[in-house]
């Protein structure tokens, strides 16, 4: 069920009025005398489809229960859907999943980590494991990448890591995909991993590099296999049944018809590269649209575009209906109906006697125009140098790269491994590809050193989408057009699309990093960040998919920085913040933080309490952490690290001694040390006297965070306590009313139903 009802009926409300500004003047009652079918339809398919909703999500959530083998050692078996390998780990996506001698039913997935793997696989493999497993739960946050949005489009119930390197081979990899595959990583050409990229959708060897340079240059689509490479795939073939015709031909052999060969030979093209593909979801989608519309023209059926396009949309829904939480399906049908709509609106750019050039020109130009609003919402950035280099690009790689590559796989199919034609002709196309990134790195260098970053993000990224969609609206010959226009300026001034402070200035930020802790005040467009969340040797850090995000989606300017101490689950982040801002102030117990300071900041007061200048206690480093207390005019938020028992009593003597112990108080309290045992004395907790209480930690931690007697200790106080292992991230409004607004009680029903 829809879990934002205002949107759902914004979006309704915007239905309807376009559907009356669309109606023709010179057909004043066509509406009234179709409005009764047109109501029954949606009524009938709106029912329908949220029932057929209710039960996909409602099988999803009940595979997500704490029962059966959670937290339990158990021996997992199932085959590899996919690998993403990193230096220290390896992730397996495990699809035909078997527990215990009991299968699952066949969509469902898990998803293991195998961490300082002894043994690399392949796809396809048959592998056993002994593993620990829980629910397919992440963090919840309102930017960066929604990993529990991936896990429910990817049907992926279950997660859990290797226990002892305990990992088997029950079956190898007999597929035909498989073996061209490891021929091809045998034989270790030029251009590798750009090969195995185009010829098998495999982009394992991309690095962090890599994925910046295609980024910035908008021209990561031109590296998967998509509904263009499967045409030119199935092209290629109609060109060999040409070519054969014409020999036909010359040796007076007739056809009666040539026509359903072609079709024939072009869907047994596009089936083969779908195949090489592995079938991955995206690759299933593009082959479902090639396969309508390859029916469509044999059948001679004329539908209007908008009418395949919908057709289209319902095959690939029926198929994978979960595809509706992931971008690719809004892209690849996105896409689609921008070509359809140049068509119709430029047909005169088309006709044929215009030179072709001037229609990829066009086309190329347009199509990098109308997605740029698409792009901006999905990924709140969008490279603006992307038209210029997907200019040059997809010509070469639809007329040169792609086709070469398929003959690549023809001979890989066809040769022997230690063919020297084979091994020659994979390193001239890979050393093509290879120049390719090059000129792409070039260019994007002296972009950047000429104009700055070829990324536009943040609110750059909204004007621009609302300038586009009106330029748009202005431009389309129908009658309302005017009306139209006001209605979509409407919805892009809808609160998701304007800055979200602009009412509510004073906002404390707990952001859900797991087991660790990663705050932000905000005032007016500017942010202070205390403490980053925790960083991983081979997958990033909370800062990078997190924090930034939210930076960029708010356009804020940081300030300041405050680390309480330097353990990697307060500070991880920290290099990536410094690098991302070479002029950020910092301040942390080994840059300035002691007791006794106090600045104010946007009209909100800042002070700290520890660590004392001149204190003895040495004994860890959570006990020197830097305590901050942030007021405002009506309420307060204390930040107090990871102190331990001895550091709180310390700190309440001392400020027992001068008198100041009513400093400590605070309305909001982030609980000392995640909620640990050895931490939040009930002197301390007495000396905060808190209305809040949050507890920072991950969900099922290790360490049994927080302590069931902490909590006790808090509640019997009549404090509230909130774990953000549960509400995921929180926001503080610290204006005369304290408010306190939980993700998971207002995000998309994935994220609620926990």
């Amino acid at each position: 069920m829809p879990s934002h009802p205002l949107q759902v009926a914004l979006i309704t409300v915007v239905g309807i009025v376009l559907f009356v500004t669309l109606q023709r003047k010179t057909r004043p009652f066509v509406l009234l005398t179709n409005v009764k079918p047109i109501l029954t339809g949606l009524t009938i398919g709106g029912c329908v489809g949220i029932l057929w909703a209710a039960s996909l999500g409602q099988r999803y959530l009940y595979w997500q229960q704490l029962e059966g083998e959670i937290q339990q050692d158990v021996t997992i078996e199932g085959r590899i859907a996919g690998i993403s390998n990193n230096t220290r780990s390896s992730r397996l996506i495990l699809e035909q999943v078997r527990i215990g001698g009991k299968a699952w039913p066949s969509e469902l997935k898990a998803v293991i980590y195998y961490y300082e793997p002894d043994k690399h696989f392949i796809v396809s493999q048959q592998i056993s494991a002994k593993v620990r497993l829980k629910p397919a739960r992440a963090v919840a946050n309102p930017a960066g990448f929604d990993t529990q949005k991936w896990y429910v489009s990817q049907q992926i119930v279950r997660t859990g890591y290797v226990i002892g390197q305990q990992v088997a081979l029950v079956r190898p990899s007999l597929t035909l995909r498989s073996q061209l595959q490891q021929t091809l990583s045998a034989l270790q050409v030029t251009g590798d991993k750009w090969l195995q990229a185009l010829m098998f959708g495999d982009r394992r060897g991309f690095t962090d590099e890599d994925w910046t340079l295609l980024k910035a240059t908008g021209t990561a689509h031109l590296f998967a296999i998509s509904g263009l490479h499967l045409a030119l795939a199935g092209g290629v073939m109609l060109i060999c049944v040409q070519c054969v015709s014409v020999l036909c031909r010359a040796s007076r052999f007739r056809f009666t018809s040539l026509l359903p060969v072609q079709w024939a030979c072009m869907l047994l093209g596009s089936t083969a590269y779908a195949y090489c593909a592995n079938w991955q979801v995206s690759v299933t989608r593009a082959y479902v649209v090639l396969c309508v519309w390859i029916c469509l023209w044999s059948w001679s059926r004329r539908l209007g575009h908008s009418n395949v396009l919908l057709l289209t949309a319902t095959i690939c829904l029926v198929i994978q209906p979960e595809a509706v939480y992931g971008m690719a399906l809004y892209l690849s049908l996105g896409a689609v109906a921008i070509i359809m709509l140049i068509h119709w609106r430029w047909r005169s750019c088309f006709r044929a006697e215009v030179p072709w050039w001037r229609k990829l020109l066009i086309m190329q130009g347009l199509m990098s125009v109308g997605l740029i609003p698409m792009t901006l919402v999905m990924f709140q950035s969008v490279s603006w140098v992307a038209p210029v280099f997907n200019l040059l690009l997809i010509p070469l790689m639809s007329l040169a790269i792609v086709p070469a590559c398929l003959v690549g796989l023809l001979l890989l199919l066809c040769c022997d491994a230690d063919s020297v034609l084979l091994r020659t002709y994979l390193n001239l196309v890979g050393s093509c590809l290879d120049r390719i990134l090059q000129f792409m790195k070039w260019g994007a260098l002296r972009i950047e050193d000429g104009v700055g970053t070829a990324l536009l993000s943040g609110s750059q990224s909204v004007l621009l989408a609302i300038t586009v969609v009106i330029l748009g609206v202005l431009m389309l010959p129908f009658i309302g057009k005017h009306r139209l226009m006001l209605v979509i300026l409407f919805v892009c001034l809808y609160p998701k699309f304007l800055p979200g402070f602009a009412k509510k200035p004073e906002l404390i930020h707990y952001f859900d990093v797991g087991q660790g802790s990663a705050s932000m005040v905000t005032r007016y467009g500017r942010a202070v960040i205390i403490d980053t969340g925790a960083s991983f040797s081979d997958t990033g850090s909370y800062a990078e998919s997190v924090l930034l995000p939210f930076i960029q989606q708010h356009g804020l300017t940081v300030d300041l920085l405050i680390i309480s101490h330097g353990d990697n689950d307060h500070a991880g982040g920290l290099e990536v913040l410094k690098r991302t801002f070479p002029e950020l102030t910092m301040l942390s117990p080994d840059n300035g933080c002691e007791s006794g300071m106090q600045w104010m900041w946007q009209g909100l007061q800042f002070e700290t309490f520890w660590p004392l200048a001149n204190s003895d206690i040495t004994d860890s480093d959570n006990n020197r952490s830097c305590v901050v207390k942030v007021s405002g005019q009506y309420h307060s938020a204390l930040f107090p690290g990871d102190i331990e028992a001895s550091a709180e009593q310390t700190l309440i003597t001392q400020l027992n001694r001068q008198t100041e112990l009513g400093l400590l108080n605070a309305d909001v309290l982030l609980a000392p040390h995640h909620g640990s045992a050895t931490s939040s004395t009930e002197a301390f907790i007495n000396a905060v006297s808190p209305r809040y209480a949050i507890f920072s930690q991950g969900w099922l931690n290790r360490w049994g965070f927080p302590n069931p007697q902490v909590v006790d200790r808090y509640q019997r106080r009549n404090v509230t306590t909130i774990n953000t292992s549960k509400t995921g991230y929180l926001r503080v409004d610290m204006g005369k009313s304290l408010t306190i607004q939980q993700y998971r009680q207002i995000g998309p029903w994935y994220h609620h139903a926990f």
